[in-house]
């Protein structure tokens, strides 16, 4: 199969397709993914397509009936060589879009490109005209300058491309792999910081996998002027949205860490070791499954525990991380409404957005809080001798390699076997379940010496109303409030906050506030209301500080050292 893409068109922000395919039947479909991998909502990129056409050989328009949203059929009376054309809208910038402007070509294959099912396996080459001196950063084979080839379909769709004039490129091994950082936008970055750092967590990782699943790997990182945080795994590479960059050295560079950590270990956990729900990639059908607290979940937390292990940051670095991460899991009252495997599920339903207030969990939180409680109970039950590390490698190795897809089944049956005991009520209450962790995981990380301290909240409003007020362009509006509080006695999300006490909101005015008595004007629905609300005695928003504690044992100590792979 043979695509064309003309991205000269930058003024009206559309590609130019051009798809070419021999011997085409009538009845043959033409299909268009409605989701893509490491995104597991439907997308309907059909929405980004203007002005489909069919041409036969002689230039003869044929007929084609579109029979849904993402789907055309080819109606002709005899086996034609086909040109299918049409426009894409290039003009979306994230880790998962196709973009292009002046100086920057930026394609994710999967959303702009069109396939036949029944040649999903064949061979694809992609012919691009990228301006000369422009630097190409790809996974794929590259036989020419702008022309890419792929083994089939499934291969094209998970390599996307990063082409232009001032790319960064730097280059270094792990486990003798050759890796790629490709990086668009001016930035200060020390280069040989970030090798040093990169090269370390990747070793790790390789080291703990025992092998690398491909050949080499490429790090296509954007950085933008204004607030950017988004990373897509894909077989070879990821791509990484990141901004603002001014601070990419500086406060933003333990985020730029912490992702690409997490988006490596995807080339095990999702691109090789999947749901069973997942084998083959359908891309035309949504692939329902509930076990997104372990593709999403587990690499959350081990991406984060693989920068400490490996040597990058520190005990207290990770610690710190922790806090914020249980921030995350305890301030989202969904968990305790709709279990970590429904809520997988219903991402097909409101996709990664609340859809409604503390409605459901996250498979990112919750699946990193239960994949640190299996890690720390395999690792007390073997004496470290054993990990979640060795979950993965059985399910890689006894999964993965032979195209196996594994369930949430799977994951308790391989966890009871590494702790040789029964995990029925820790996945009743935590797994299918909605019970509070907080009681054990008090117990757990009491057994690494270390404790979990709530910290009063020092936003007043927050702490006192349990009401999150947050800018929104040139609004002010309610972004949360806790079940219970003062807040959501009368105040949604969503209201908008027009002055407090009669004074303008300003960011000074909810920072220096301290009444126990709040007057609030709301518009809510283009409805003025004026609310008084009291502040509580218990508080809410706590910050959560976790530590050792100050009377570690020393087998406790032995094994927060075992744990995070550190001395001292």
């Amino acid at each position: 199969m043979k695509y064309t893409l003309d991205c000269s068109q930058i003024n009206t922000q559309y590609i130019r397709v051009t798809f070419e395919a021999n011997e085409v039947k009538s009845g043959s479909i033409l299909q268009l993914p409605i989701w893509r991998p490491g995104r597991y909502e439907a997308a309907h990129y059909a929405k980004y397509v203007r002005d489909m056409r069919i041409h036969n050989d002689q230039g003869e328009e044929l007929p084609v009936s579109k029979r849904n949203a993402s789907t055309w059929e080819l109606l002709t009376t005899q086996p034609e060589n086909i040109r299918v054309s049409y426009e894409f809208y290039a003009g979306k910038l994230d880790a998962g879009s196709t973009y292009i402007d002046e100086d920057l070509i930026y394609i994710n294959f999967i959303n702009c490109l069109v396939y036949m099912p029944e040649r999903i396996t064949a061979a694809c080459e992609v012919h691009i005209n990228i301006p000369e001196g422009y630097q190409q950063g790809c996974s794929l084979s590259s036989p020419a300058h702008g022309v890419f080839s792929a083994e089939n379909y499934y291969m094209l769709a998970d390599a996307p491309l990063l082409s232009s004039p001032g790319l960064q490129h730097l280059t270094y091994t792990a486990g003798d792999i050759p890796f790629h950082i490709w990086i668009y936008g001016e930035n200060q970055l020390d280069e040989q910081r970030l090798i040093n750092d990169f090269q370390k967590f990747s070793s790790f990782q390789i080291d703990c996998m025992k092998e690398f699943p491909e050949s080499a790997y490429h790090f296509l990182l954007i950085t933008q002027p204004y607030k950017l945080y988004h990373g897509v795994e894909h077989a070879a590479s990821t791509v990484i949205c990141l901004g603002p960059r001014a601070t990419l050295s500086g406060e933003l560079y333990d985020e730029l860490l912490g992702i690409s950590s997490h988006e490596l270990f995807h080339a095990w956990n999702i691109l090789k070791i999947r749901p069973k729900e997942l084998l083959p990639y359908k891309f035309n059908e949504v692939p329902v499954f509930n076990t997104g607290y372990v593709a999403e979940g587990f690499t959350t937390y081990l991406g984060d525990l693989f920068l400490v292990a490996s040597g990058v940051k520190n005990e207290a670095w990770y610690l710190n991380e922790l806090g914020k991460l249980y921030k995350r899991h305890f301030e989202n009252i969904g968990r305790l409404h709709t279990s970590v495997t429904d809520s997988s599920i219903d991402l097909w339903v409101d996709g990664y957005q609340a859809s409604a207030p503390h409605r459901k969990s996250s498979i990112y939180v919750e699946g990193a809080i239960i994949a640190l409680l299996l890690d720390l109970k395999i690792r007390l039950a073997t004496n470290h001798e054993q990990s979640i590390v060795s979950l993965m490698n059985i399910l890689y190795y006894d999964f993965a390699r032979y195209q196996k897809g594994y369930s949430s089944e799977n994951i308790q049956s391989i966890a009871e076997q590494l702790c040789n005991t029964s995990l029925d009520e820790f996945f009743d209450k935590y797994v299918y379940g909605t019970e509070d962790t907080r009681s054990e995981l008090d117990a757990m990380l009491n057994e690494f010496g270390l404790e979990i301290n709530d910290v009063d909240n020092e936003n007043f409003f927050e702490r006192a109303y349990g009401l999150r007020i947050s800018e929104s362009g040139a609004q002010w509006k309610v972004l949360k409030t806790i079940p219970g509080s003062p807040a959501s006695e009368s105040l949604r999300p969503d209201d908008e906050v027009l002055d407090i006490d009669g004074q303008k909101v300003t960011a000074d005015l909810i920072s220096g506030f301290s009444e126990d008595e709040l007057r609030i004007t709301i518009l809510r629905k283009g409805v003025k209301k004026n609310i008084q609300i009291h502040a509580a005695k218990h508080t809410f928003f706590p910050t959560y500080q976790v530590r050792r504690s100050p009377n570690i044992s020393g087998s406790q100590l032995t094994n927060l050292h075992n744990w995070l792979n550190i001395e001292g």
